[in-house]
């Protein structure tokens, strides 16, 4: 189970190269494959039970990187939203990505 997290943040981190080379068609592209894995993870937790606990720091590990790497993803789709969080003078103790990370995959620009 763990390869297949770590295929998600190795396909995340690809997003990641697009999004910087402004490349979104790619980045769509690869949203999609990233929610195909996902989606065989959590379809995987499902029938699995606990991990062991050195798996599961592992397992928590790689999702941290692909919040940040989500983070970042977003920052460069909409960077409108880090001014706008300025501007608003959002919660100094959440970073400006928190929000962004939490909520659906990278879009394509209008």
């Amino acid at each position: 189970m763990l390869d297949s997290y770590r295929s998600v943040v190795d396909a995340a981190e690809t997003m990641l190269v697009q999004a910087r080379n402004g490349r979104w068609d790619e980045v769509a592209r690869s949203a999609q494959s990233v929610g195909a894995i996902t989606r065989s993870i959590d379809d995987a937790r499902r029938a699995t039970g606990e991990m062991r606990p050195a798996d599961e720091a592992e397992r928590v590990r790689l999702l941290a990187r692909l919040v940040r790497i989500d983070a970042e993803i977003r920052a460069l789709r909409q960077p409108w939203t880090l001014r706008l969080d300025a501007m608003l003078g959002a919660n100094s103790r959440h970073s400006p990505h928190d929000a962004a990370a939490v909520s659906g995959g990278p879009r394509r620009p209008r």
